[in-house]
């Protein structure tokens, strides 16, 4: 038997005040602060009195009195109680402040940003000047923004961005909803389609046999297609800006198109464009003569569409992809295009209108409803941009590098949720006869 060791009643009891003692929460400055100002509000106590009643209750927390002197001015109290008063009323942070810019104010801001001749660093003045208040550039900047439109007597000859329907386009949306791959799990009603193609029922597994391609230029650093507007007028001596037709044609962000490639298990891109070296040297960080590189835009012609099915064909066999869906656009449905395919037992599935051979299984252009891609593209661009946000020097390198590292980062689930709204998507255009559609 080993030796027992005897424990006294004063140990005891120190032990049983050691359990019950209950533990103090370690407080943030931010925290300290809250507590001195709630002190103060209920007790009305100041200076060594408010110091010694903190210290009682929030011990161990302790503080100086430099600190609580520094925390409790007039100033910090008011602001601190205003701040209080409006959260039980429910307002927003910030509502007790008076605002520098009113409602009278704004009219004449805006004639002043719309106007060309007004520079941005004279509109500060002219409020000071009118209303008698100061206010910083970046605060007109941040508040006021230009409204985007071309001068008087200037056309431009950019393509819209999106395309209105016609009743033509309605009629082949309306045919692809009815007779396309979505819906239907059988084409009996086709007879080049029927022999060439047969779709599961279920949507779970007809899903994971379609495919979606597309094509998109991707422009560095801006998500819109706009010209420069410093290239808008010609050069003068006399009038700096003079809204007539510009000097030289619009000068768009520089780019890099390329083919994407979806399914519902996997997403692929192709980048055509040659890396270029430079004719002519140029000098480094270092002040030492180098040769430069730069990306070469290529169009997209028969080469580069051979290309881009070559380098996606494998992916498509790998997923067992039996249909291949592509917008009305004339490149994604050339005969080579679709004979290359079809060797390999993949349908490139037919498009509407005139360049697509009027077939009445087509959709119209840039249908972002019936074709996922729209929408992923747009998700990737954006994540892209974000990627490039902390880079000082936007290059064209450093560019394509981060819309390959977001390809690779973007989840499967964003773009399966896209996928999965196609069929919902099509018996909406059922509903509204081939009319426009809420996606």
């Amino acid at each position: 038997m080993g030796k027992t060791k005897k424990v006294t009643p004063k140990k005891r009891a120190v032990k049983k005040i050691k359990k019950d003692t209950p533990k103090r929460k370690v407080l943030s400055t931010k925290a300290k602060k809250q507590q001195l100002f709630v002190i103060n509000n209920e007790t009305g106590k100041t200076g060594s009195a408010l110091l010694r009643a903190f210290n009682t209750k929030w011990a161990p927390n302790t503080v100086t009195k430099n600190f609580v002197y520094r925390t409790l001015t007039p100033k910090n109290v008011e602001a601190w109680q205003l701040a209080e008063f409006g959260k039980c009323f429910g307002r927003k942070k910030g509502s007790w402040r008076k605002k520098k810019i009113t409602e009278d104010m704004e009219e004449d801001i805006r004639d002043w940003i719309e106007d060309d001749d007004v520079k941005m660093k004279e509109i500060p003045d002219l409020i000071q000047n009118k209303f008698g208040v100061k206010i910083s550039e970046d605060t007109v900047t941040r508040r006021f923004k230009k409204k985007p439109g071309n001068p008087k007597g200037y056309t431009s000859h950019v393509t819209p961005l999106s395309t209105p329907l016609t009743e033509d386009d309605q009629k082949i949306r309306l045919a692809f909803a009815l007779h396309g791959p979505i819906n239907n799990w059988s084409f009996n009603q086709f007879e080049d389609l029927a022999d060439a193609i047969m779709l599961p029922k279920s949507w779970r597994e007809r899903r994971r046999l379609l495919a979606w391609w597309d094509h998109k230029p991707f422009y560095l650093g801006k998500f819109h297609r706009h010209n420069c507007r410093q290239n808008r007028f010609p050069k003068d001596k006399k009038k700096k800006k003079k809204p007539l037709n510009p000097a030289r044609k619009e000068k768009f962000a520089p780019k890099f198109m390329v083919f994407g490639l979806l399914g519902y298990n996997f997403s692929e891109s192709y980048f055509h464009c040659n890396r270029k070296r430079n004719a002519r040297r140029s000098r480094n960080e270092n002040d030492e003569l180098v040769h430069k590189y730069k990306f070469e835009h290529i169009s997209v012609n028969q080469e580069e569409l051979n290309a881009a099915a070559e380098e996606f064909i494998p992916i498509l066999k790998k997923h067992g992809i039996r249909v291949l869906i592509g917008d009305c656009d004339a490149k994604l449905h050339n005969v080579k295009l679709a004979e290359k395919l079809a060797e390999h037992g993949i349908l490139l599935w037919p498009g509407g209108g005139k360049s697509c051979g009027k077939h009445p299984c087509g959709y119209p252009p840039r249908s972002h409803d019936c074709n996922p891609c729209e929408s992923w593209f747009s998700q990737w661009q954006e994540d892209a941009a974000k990627l490039m946000k902390p880079k000082k020097k936007k290059t064209m390198f450093k560019w394509k590098l981060a819309l390959e590292e977001a390809q690779k980062k973007m989840k499967k689930s964003r773009w399966q949720r896209l996928i999965d709204t196609q069929p919902k998507v099509m018996k909406t255009i059922l509903q509204n006869g081939g009319g426009r559609t809420k996606y």
